[in-house]
């Protein structure tokens, strides 16, 4: 795999529920675990994904204990593997309340996103979940990602919450709250 200039790679690390192979219409003749286990190379389970250096690693169904498998010595040497092919290496992981695998992908990266729902996630699941990374001295959180948002109508798009709960509206009068808040605008971030 040629991967000149700014390549991007996505993992697909939620080995309970995948998803993205179908969401981006590729397939491969392998995937995280064939890899772990030595059956085939990583450059033959790395897939074009039809968007100019943008790269796809599948993990296959029904793996057994991924946890067991993320907090191994193989997969942080994979971690590094691909860092060292990759400009950037992105982990789709499952949510970090649940299971111990986003913690412990996160602590082998140099950086992780919070990724949150908009009229899904509770605010105090989320809260939790950011306990939860901070925790591990390894993870650091470099940002919140709201999904599934309608920027013509959501109401979020254009306000953010303070540390005390509050939901401000951008523009409205402000002036003593602080903006570091767990749900921040576009202009914040």
């Amino acid at each position: 795999i040629a991967t000149s200039g700014k390549s991007v790679l996505l993992v697909e690390a939620d080995m309970r529920r995948r998803s993205l192979s179908d969401m981006l219409g590729v397939r491969s003749r392998g995937g995280l675990y064939a890899v772990l286990s030595e059956q085939i190379s990583i450059d033959q389970t790395i897939v074009e994904t039809g968007q100019k250096n943008f790269y796809f690693l599948d993990a296959e169904p029904h793996i057994p204990n991924p946890a067991d498998i993320i907090v191994s010595h193989r997969f942080a040497k994979l971690v590094k593997a691909l860092s060292a092919k990759f400009q950037y290496v992105i982990f789709d992981a499952p949510p970090v309340g649940t299971f111990i695998d986003a913690a412990e992908i996160a602590s082998l990266t140099d950086g992780a996103l919070f990724v949150v729902r908009e009229d899904f996630t509770k605010r105090e699941e989320a809260l939790n979940a950011i306990g939860q990374l901070k925790k591990s001295e390894k993870v650091k959180l470099i940002g919140t990602v709201m999904n599934y948002c309608e920027t013509e109508t959501s109401e979020y798009y254009y306000s953010y919450y303070t540390k005390d709960g509050k939901k401000v509206k951008k523009g409205s009068d402000d002036q003593g709250t602080s903006k570091k808040g767990i749900f921040t605008n576009r202009a914040n971030v």
